[in-house]
């Protein structure tokens, strides 16, 4: 989450959604500070009218983002011990790891205990449930220059975690995206 209170807006930033390069291009060009965890969505104190906006993504390009992450074990380390623990086999390919994506109890994530026995401070906390701004990833980064405090998106950058500049987006019109939609739809019929 990034609040800034000069342009006073909150960005609640969602995972797969470009949240990384967009909560360095808001510290960097509108001065916002890191609230909490980088997904975090309490409510910050004394930002009750300031302007909530958020990114998210189509489910479907979002769950070919992180196959391709979990594929080359990118950000999913968790996941994999998880797996590991648990015996249960990792997926072999896309299909296979949307479906156990929509499996219901078959991942319980290691962090979601911890939570049941002892909530950490932020979870006992007012969450935000509004949203000023919902902007569609597909149209990164156009769609930035629809809220107010925007004056140019000429300094936006797009990285990965590793912080090396990325060649365009992860869009549905992505060959890989295209192959794996291609492979998802031969096995589901």
């Amino acid at each position: 989450m990034i609040v800034s209170h000069e342009h006073r807006f909150v960005y609640v930033a969602l995972p797969h959604t470009a949240s990384t390069s967009t909560r360095s291009w808001l510290v960097k060009e509108y001065g916002g500070v890191k609230e909490g965890a980088d997904h975090s969505a309490y409510f910050p104190k004394g930002c009750e009218d300031y302007l909530f906006w958020t990114i998210t993504r189509d489910p479907f390009d979002m769950a070919c983002a992180m196959w391709r992450k979990f594929a080359r074990r990118a950000d999913h380390d968790a996941l994999w011990n998880y797996l590991d623990h648990h015996d249960i086999p990792p997926p072999g390919n896309f299909a296979d790891f949307t479906r156990m994506l929509a499996t219901p109890g078959l991942i319980h994530f290691p962090d979601a205990r911890r939570f049941v026995h002892r909530p950490p401070k932020w979870h006992v906390k007012r969450v935000v449930t509004r949203f000023d701004y919902v902007l569609d990833f597909e149209d990164m980064p156009d769609c930035l220059t629809l809220l107010p405090f925007v004056s140019d998106i000429a300094a936006f950058p797009h990285y990965n975690r590793n912080g090396a500049d990325l060649e365009g987006w992860e869009t549905p019109d992505n060959p890989a995206t295209r192959a794996l939609v291609r492979e998802w739809t031969e096995v589901n019929g």
